[in-house]
């Protein structure tokens, strides 16, 4: 019993979550990461939260949300799918060996506003 008189069952648990799941630290690649930018690595994908060094820890931000980036190539159309070109680093509507991230909410001036889908 508590001292409020609720019962209360005590487990020893030495392991349980450390995130809410909307970010993921990695390495940042070659060439380091910028703020605000869109990344692929280590499977992850999301937009880096710092702007550093190549080899040293980032944050990517990986919530399914929506976003807005002109890190785009080719023309976009509201609702198409949304792949990332890892040789380019941009984003687009084709698919080859592209990674699917997400689908576009709306083409914007210079850029895309999209949604983030699951990183699996």
């Amino acid at each position: 019993m508590s001292e409020l008189g609720v019962p209360v069952t005590i487990h020893a648990v030495t392991r349980a979550k450390i995130s809410d799941g909307k970010s993921v630290v990695v390495t940042a690649p070659a060439g380091g990461t910028v703020a605000g930018l869109f990344y692929l690595v280590g499977g992850w994908f999301g937009a880096a939260f710092a702007t550093v060094e190549a080899g040293l820890p980032v944050s990517l931000n990986i919530e399914q949300a929506e976003y807005e980036s002109t890190q785009v190539t080719g023309a976009f159309t509201a609702g198409a799918l949304l792949y990332w070109d890892a040789g380019t680093s941009r984003f687009t509507v084709t698919v080859g060996t592209n990674r699917l991230v997400g689908r576009v909410v709306e083409p914007i001036t210079g850029g895309i506003r999209f949604i983030l889908g699951p990183q699996a």
